[in-house]
């Protein structure tokens, strides 16, 4: 900020301060000091979110899942997607290497994840038939007898590909309506026959829905590496009915001058 540019905003907290009574201090606040903290917050939103969709959909057909294996694999995908937003060099490339690192796992685990999707597609279809009587006689080939690493494989490799999309309606926006949406969707192939997931993924799920309108609406969730250091924080002025008024987009905390 230039010397007319502090002149400037030093008339202006003048004339904020005898017609409101307070005025704003200059917020200057090192950039990296909370970075940390919100990339934690959002991988655990992440992971909530991701373990509440996909865990709470398996979970309603009675598929067999390791949870201490998956787990952990899904908070290590959802603390590496959200750290994307670090700075600007992991949002450049992070996305680079979560493709990539998604491409290597469908490759090496190919006959596993596979076999993990037939199997979720023969319990759905085995429920729907049930569930409107009919019978379709499809039954797709499982090439991993045992359902409990083919699941699990699945599973993980799924997880990941929702870290993203949730990290881009969390992370980036923290808008609620695009992370109910694809969080709710595909619950929907439950939903649809009547089945309700289990209650733990539904909570899940529920605070997910509240911290993002919260952190959200409050404004507090945007990292600090897209604004410029030396802007602690925007202003801008206009007429309004003849009276100047003030309009404060906030950053950081507010430091109010009392007089």
């Amino acid at each position: 900020m230039n010397k007319r540019q502090q002149r400037k905003e030093e008339k202006a907290r003048i004339h904020d301060q005898n017609v409101y009574g307070i005025a704003l201090l200059d917020i200057k606040k090192d950039s990296s000091d909370n970075r940390l903290f919100l990339c934690l917050v959002r991988a655990i939103l992440l992971f909530l979110a991701v373990y509440g969709t996909i865990i709470g959909l398996a979970a309603s057909f009675d598929l067999p899942i390791s949870h201490i294996v998956v787990a952990p694999s899904l908070f290590i995908l959802s603390l590496f997607s959200s750290f994307i937003y670090y700075n600007k060099i992991t949002f450049y490339s992070g996305y680079v290497i979560v493709f990539i690192i998604l491409i290597i796992m469908a490759f090496a685990f190919y006959m596993y994840i596979n076999s993990g999707f037939q199997a979720f597609l023969n319990e759905v279809i085995s429920r729907y038939e049930t569930f409107f009587s009919i019978v379709s006689g499809r039954v797709a080939e499982e090439q991993i007898a045992d359902r409990t690493v083919s699941v699990s494989a699945m599973l993980i490799f799924v997880g990941g590909v929702f870290s993203i999309f949730f990290n881009i309606t969390i992370s980036g926006y923290m808008d609620l309506p695009m992370t109910f949406i694809v969080s709710f969707l595909p619950l929907q192939i439950a939903f649809y026959i009547d089945i309700v997931p289990p209650m733990i993924y539904l909570v899940m799920l529920l605070s997910v829905y509240i911290s993002v309108a919260i952190l959200g609406r409050s404004g507090h969730y945007t990292l600090p590496y897209k604004y410029k250091k030396d802007i602690p924080y925007g202003r801008k002025r206009k007429k309004n009915r003849g009276e100047r008024c003030c309009e404060h987009s906030y950053l950081w905390e507010i430091q109010l001058l009392r007089q």
